[in-house]
């Protein structure tokens, strides 16, 4: 046994060596050809010392044998890792390889073996490898470090190791990192990204663009940049405006009176983010480009730039620029750059209509007023004692259905809006006011006694009436109810100013239409003095011919009164359509032939004129049904819009014909050929008859 004792401590001490390795944190090292040969002639010089036999020369070749077998083994194992692993001697000159260094040096083994870092590679780097190599030697202890070198990111083992001859050299593990350090930074900006949009929507700010202006100043940081700006676009217009510069361009930028809209055709390489509908990356700016349009002076250098689109709903809405990074600009920039923007935007959106919805829950849409819904929750609220006592106005706007059917509804709508606006003036900060429907308002008046209700009510009536809309004055029936007792049912008080309101109205109603009469042949003949003259002399031609035809007294007033207001409809079109000649288009005849029903509208809304509204809406027909506006024939038009036809027809052409003999007796000639397609042939006849015994 005590000969196989030298041997075997020759395999222990080869383990031993590997199993410092693999303590130290390396994977076992591959002595190299030399040392091998040096341990086999160990083994074979100690042999020969004992006197081995045949046999215990045959064990030794054995375990020769076995121990390259070993070798093999760890040489494959090592081989297979992607890691490199290396041994240095003590004049840190590489003993031992693995397949991974060969690799990293692009070089084989034969050439990398028996030579050290300043042989193989640059003085920086391999400065930076001896740096480590000797903290480790020296400090006898494993020495961690991580580099970066040429776009890698290399993780580093080294540690001291004991080798023959009782010197030290060292081994390392290195660890390719580059991915792992690159899924670090992805998290990171992913975190940082994350950070910067709960901060711009958790923050308070004045307006959206103060908070784009806040996540562009952070997106410098998010993508390394010096630059940076976001222009809003409208793709209607193709026009870029100007929302922020980051505080670096307003710190560096000395461009004289810089524009803040440009149009798509006139920009450069950073439009080509919205006619490519892509995000767009230039790492050197300075390099010639076919789309670069150049700066004016002043403006901040320039040499790299990203730009990103911001989307809504498939449509570019705004493009947010980047520039001058330190490193290149890359995916993962455009990438971070464009969730972040569309991110905020899309919330930004996303908020902005659901305060919309919220608002639009409690308030009108077209007054901006507080709805039927709010105040009903407000009247509960408030129906505390106190609050007492508490006055509730109800208020009613006249004249609202008619000036839709006259004017329209955007008119009705201005209307509507020009008593939220009186309200808003009269009210006080803690009166409630609500659109109740329609045209229906109702106000909440807290600690109000009845008498400074009804000076309310008598402010906004008298604020009101100064409103004008074409030619309907303002006008507001109201009522007033109080609750001065907590036994008092609020719901009761509602009731009465309901019914208060509808009592003024019935009183006021006469005076309100009387007067909006009135002002509308009024607001006409203002826009058109010919009109004065016309409806004048249409009056008292009807009336005389009426005579002419033995009328019955009331129906001469009417025809009289049905004369003067015949072209009254003529207040719904433009003033330029008064005067509409043989040139008006199609369409400014299609608005002319409209005011007979305008006009028709106008007088049925009120008892005194709804007799004279047939006429009116009839004097456009012909008595061979070619008329308008709904074709009537022969009798069916009414006697009166008959008579209309023949007198307003005659005095205009005396009228374009200056009123002359000769022009008057050619408009009869006109009356007369017209008769039976045009006019009524007995009544044609009748007013040729009456005219030529007047000139007589």
């Amino acid at each position: 046994m005590k000969k196989w004792t030298a041997a075997i401590a020759l395999c222990l001490m080869v383990a031993r060596f590997s199993g410092a390795l693999a303590e130290a944190g390396a994977e076992p090292a591959r002595p190299t050809a030399g040392a091998l040969a040096a341990g086999a002639l160990m083994v074979a010089a100690l042999a020969l010392s004992l006197g081995f036999g045949a046999r215990s020369r045959a064990k030794l070749k054995k375990a020769v044998a076995e121990l390259e077998t070993f070798t093999a083994l760890q040489d494959a194992f090592l081989d297979a890792s992607e890691h490199m692993v290396y041994l240095k001697d003590e004049n840190l000159n590489y003993a031992f390889i693995n397949r991974a260094v060969e690799r990293f040096y692009n070089r084989p083994a034969a050439d990398i073996l028996g030579r050290g870092d300043f042989d193989l590679s640059t003085g920086e780097f391999a400065s930076m490898r001896r740096k480590t190599d000797l903290a480790a030697m020296r400090g006898g202890g494993a020495i961690r470090d991580e580099i970066l070198w040429n776009g890698q990111s290399l993780s580093s083992v080294k540690f001291p190791v004991r080798i023959p001859g009782g010197k030290t050299g060292i081994g390392a593990i290195i660890k390719d990192v580059t991915a792992e350090r690159a899924e670090e930074k992805r998290r990171e900006r992913m975190y940082h990204r994350h950070k910067i949009l709960a901060d711009a929507l958790s923050r308070s700010f004045a307006s959206t663009r103060e908070q784009l202006d806040f996540v562009l100043n952070e997106a410098l940081e998010l993508t390394g940049s010096v630059y940076g700006y976001i222009y809003l676009y409208d793709d209607r217009t193709q026009l870029f405006t100007l929302n922020s510069w980051t505080r670096s361009v307003v710190r560096d930028c000395a461009v004289k009176n810089p524009k803040s809209t440009y149009q798509l055709e006139s920009s450069g390489f950073w439009g080509e983010v919205v006619r490519t509908k892509q995000p767009v990356m230039l790492n050197d700016f300075e390099a010639p480009h076919p789309l670069k349009k150049g700066f004016p002076p002043g403006h901040v250098p320039i040499r790299r730039f990203m730009s990103v689109p911001v989307l809504s709903d498939g449509r570019i809405v705004a493009v947010v620029g980047m520039a001058n990074k330190a490193e290149e600009y890359d995916e993962l920039d455009v990438y971070e750059l464009s969730l972040l923007m569309n991110g905020v935007w899309n919330a930004i959106k996303r908020r902005e209509v659901e305060e919309q919805i919220e608002y639009l829950s409690f308030h009108d849409a077209l007054t901006g007023l507080y709805n039927r819904r709010f105040f009903n929750e407000e009247l509960l609220r408030l129906d505390t004692a106190r609050n007492l006592p508490l006055s509730i106005v109800m208020g009613d706007v006249n004249g609202l259905k008619l000036t839709n059917d006259i004017f329209g509804h955007a008119a009705g709508d201005m209307l509507l809006e020009r008593i939220a606006q009186v309200f808003r003036r009269v009210c006080r900060a803690d009166d409630i006011v609500a659109r109740w429907g329609g045209d229906e308002f109702v106000l909440l008046l807290p600690r109000t006694a009845p008498g400074d209700a009804k000076e309310i009510v008598r402010r906004i009536k008298a604020e009101f009436s100064k409103e004008r809309i074409k030619s309907v004055r303002g006008s507001i029936s109201m009522g007033v109810a109080t609750k001065d007792s907590p036994r008092v049912d609020i719901a009761q008080v509602l009731g009465s100013a309901e019914e208060a309101m509808y009592t003024n109205k019935a009183v006021e109603q006469g005076e309100a239409r009387s007067f909006t009469v009135g002002e509308i042949i009024k607001t006409l003949h203002a826009e058109s003095p010919r009109e004065v003259a016309h409806s004048e002399n249409v009056s008292e031609l009807c009336q005389a011919l009426g005579r002419e035809l033995n009328l019955m007294p009331e129906e001469l007033r009417a025809l009289k009164d049905a004369g003067y207001l015949h072209d009254i409809g003529k207040i719904a079109l433009d003033r330029e359509l008064l005067s509409a000649g043989p040139d008006a288009t199609e369409r400014e005849l299609r608005e002319v032939r409209r005011h007979p029903i305008v006009g028709f509208r106008i007088l049925t809304a009120f008892d005194d004129t709804v007799d004279l509204a047939p006429a009116v809406l009839a004097h456009q027909e012909r008595w061979d049904g070619c008329g308008y506006p709904k074709g009537l024939r022969g009798e069916e038009i009414p006697l009166s819009a008959r008579i209309i036809a023949v007198s307003e027809t005659y005095e205009r052409r005396a009228h374009d014909g200056g009123n002359t003999e000769e022009a008057r007796e050619e408009a009869i000639r006109f009356v007369l050929r017209e008769a039976g397609s045009r006019f009524d042939p007995r009544i044609a006849e009748a007013f040729a008859n009456m005219m030529r015994n007047t000139k007589k």
